[in-house]
């Protein structure tokens, strides 16, 4: 991969957690929009622990329309799993993102609820407890929506 399509994730990687602003990540999209190959292969950057742009994208609570135009850009890296065997999903919910961004995730893989995350063994679903705030009945019932899918 280019040093072009890698910048990308760097600027994902790179946000400053005390003060996000994604506009850097929004102006290299909109300056590319012409370049759908160099978008693609920018969305599919992965580094050696298999992490890509999106992974660093969800863990700092983005705007769901950014989750959109990187899920949009590169749909499978929803399913790819880092070196720890967590996906997007696993991360978004770690970082407290947005509904919308979680029940994208979730919507365009919903059997990342059954994969099992390498550090702690056990299926995913048995995780939200931790995750999910309890007010949230929307993500709540997604979850359970999508489970009871995927379970059939």
């Amino acid at each position: 991969m280019s040093d072009t399509s890698r910048h990308l994730y760097d600027l994902c990687c790179q946000l400053d957690p005390y003060n996000l602003s994604f506009d850097d990540i929004r102006e290299w999209l909109d300056n590319n929009e012409g370049n759908e190959d160099l978008l693609k292969q920018a969305a599919n950057y992965h580094e050696e622990k298999n992490r890509t742009a999106l992974f660093c994208l969800v863990v700092k609570k983005p705007p769901s329309e950014l989750v959109h135009r990187f899920v949009n850009l590169a749909p499978d890296k929803v399913k790819v799993q880092d070196k720890y065997g967590q996906l997007p999903l696993h991360v978004v919910l770690s970082g407290k993102a947005s509904s919308d961004a979680i029940t994208m995730l979730l919507q365009e893989y919903p059997e990342a609820l059954k994969v099992r995350v390498c550090v702690i063994g056990i299926p995913f679903y048995i995780t939200l407890l931790h995750f999910v705030p309890y007010n949230n009945i929307n993500l709540t019932h997604s979850f359970h929506y999508y489970f009871h899918l995927i379970s059939q």
